[in-house]
C-alpha cells in the first residue's frame, strides 16, 4: 500500500513543563531529557461527508446519528480539551490515535488543538466502517525513520493494521507499535485478537533478532486485558517486571487491572489500552523509564456519575442511539514518560 505522510507545519513553539525542555539557567546543569508518548481512542472521529468506500452512513447529517458539522465541530473541540492537557503545559512528543476516520479528521483536531506544528502518520486501513490508527508528533522533538502498516492476517475480514514507526528521539531510535485489535462484540471468542497479537509478536521477534536491545513501546487499544492469553500467552507480554531481560517484553499497565483500575468500564474498568515495553527500556541507559511511569490520563471533567453503578465512568459524545452526551470518549488515554541519558 502506498505510505502517506501527512505533515502540517506552523509557526509556534511550546514552552514546556519539564525542567529539561524549559530554557537552560547558566548556572544549572543539563539534566536527562524528558518525554512523553501518549495513547488515545478517540471514539468515532468521524467527518460529515459520505465515502462510498466505507461504512459511515450513521456519520452523516441524513444518518442514524444525525451528524451535522456542529456535532462534529463540538466534538473535535472536546476531544482537543482533552489532548491539550495530556501534556500540562508542554504536550507529548507522540500521541498515537485509533478510530480516527482519515486524515482530514486529524488535520482538524491538529487545528482545534495546540498542535498545529505536528506531523502526521496515516494511511487508509481496510477496516468496513473506515476507522484507521494513527500518530501524530513534534517535529521538533522526533525524527521519522521510517514507518510501515503491519496486517495482522484475517484475510477476508477486513481490519485495521497494527502502525510500528521507527523514530529517533534525541539521537535515540525507539520503535512505536500502535494498536487497535478486533473488538470484542466482533470477536467473541478472542481468535482474530491472538491473531493480531501473533502479527505483532513475529515483528517484535525479528526486531530483537538483528538487535536484542531494541528500544521497544507498545501502545493501543487491544480489546483484551493485560492478563487475556492474546497478550500474556501470544505477545508474551509479562506481569513481572522486577528482573527485565532486554529481548522481552513488560505490561506496564498489569498493575492498573489488579488495583481494579481501567480505560474503559464496562460493568467494570477494563485495562483494554494498555502500555507495554521491551525490557532494555528498563534495565539500562539511553532511553530509560520505571514501570510507575505508565500512567491512565484521568480526570475529574472527563468522567460522569453513573448512578445505576455508582460509579464515575467515561464520558462519551453520543451513544449508538444517537443520543449526544457532549462528552469526549468512551476510553480514557494513557502515556508513557521516559528520559534519555
Amino acid at each position: 500500500m502506498e505510505k502517506i505522510l501527512f505533515v502540517v507545519l506552523v509557526l509556534a513553539s511550546w514552552t514546556g513543563c519539564f525542567s529539561s525542555k524549559k530554557a537552560e539557567q547558566a548556572t544549572t546543569a543539563k539534566k536527562s531529557e524528558q518525554y512523553r508518548v501518549a495513547f488515545y481512542n478517540v471514539e468515532n472521529l468521524f467527518d460529515t461527508a459520505d465515502d462510498p468506500k466505507k461504512e459511515d452512513n450513521d456519520f452523516l447529517p441524513n444518518g442514524k446519528l444525525n451528524w451535522t458539522v456542529d456535532k462534529y465541530q463540538q466534538k473535535l473541540t472536546n476531544l482537543s480539551k482533552v489532548i491539550n492537557a495530556l501534556g500540562d503545559e508542554d504536550l507529548p512528543e507522540v500521541i498515537g490515535m485509533c478510530e480516527v476516520e482519515n486524515a482530514k479528521v486529524l488535520n482538524d483536531l491538529l487545528q482545534k488543538s495546540k498542535l498545529q506544528n505536528y506531523g502526521i502518520i496515516h494511511q487508509d486501513s481496510p477496516d468496513e466502517r473506515g476507522i484507521d490508527v494513527a500518530l501524530v508528533y513534534d517535529q521538533t522533538e522526533v525524527k521519522v525513520i521510517n514507518y510501515e502498516y503491519i496486517d495482522i492476517g484475517l484475510g477476508n475480514d477486513r481490519t485495521r493494521e497494527i502502525l510500528h514507526a521507527q523514530v529517533e528521539i534525541d539521537k535515540e531510535d525507539i520503535h512505536l507499535f500502535f494498536n487497535h485489535w478486533p473488538s470484542r462484540y466482533s470477536d467473541k471468542t478472542g481468535e482474530k485478537r491472538q491473531k493480531a497479537a501473533k502479527a505483532l509478536r513475529t515483528k517484535i521477534d525479528a526486531l530483537f533478532a538483528k538487535d536484542k536491545d531494541a528500544n521497544v513501546v507498545i501502545m493501543g487499544d487491544f480489546n483484551d486485558e493485560p492478563t487475556d492469553a492474546s497478550v500474556a500467552k501470544v505477545l508474551k507480554a509479562q506481569a513481572n517486571y522486577q528482573s527485565p531481560q532486554a529481548d522481552q517484553l513488560y505490561n506496564l499497565s498489569y498493575e492498573w487491572m489488579k488495583n481494579g483500575d481501567g480505560t474503559h468500564f464496562y460493568d467494570k474498568w477494563n485495562a483494554l489500552d494498555q502500555v507495554i515495553v521491551s525490557g532494555s527500556v528498563l534495565d539500562r541507559k539511553g532511553m530509560v523509564c520505571s514501570a510507575n511511569q505508565a500512567q491512565i490520563f484521568k480526570q475529574d471533567w472527563m468522567l460522569f456519575q453513573d448512578n445505576r453503578r455508582n460509579v464515575k465512568r467515561p464520558s462519551r459524545f453520543i451513544s449508538g442511539e444517537g443520543k449526544v452526551y457532549g462528552g469526549y470518549s468512551d476510553h480514557c488515554p494513557i502515556y508513557l514518560d521516559f528520559s534519555i541519558n
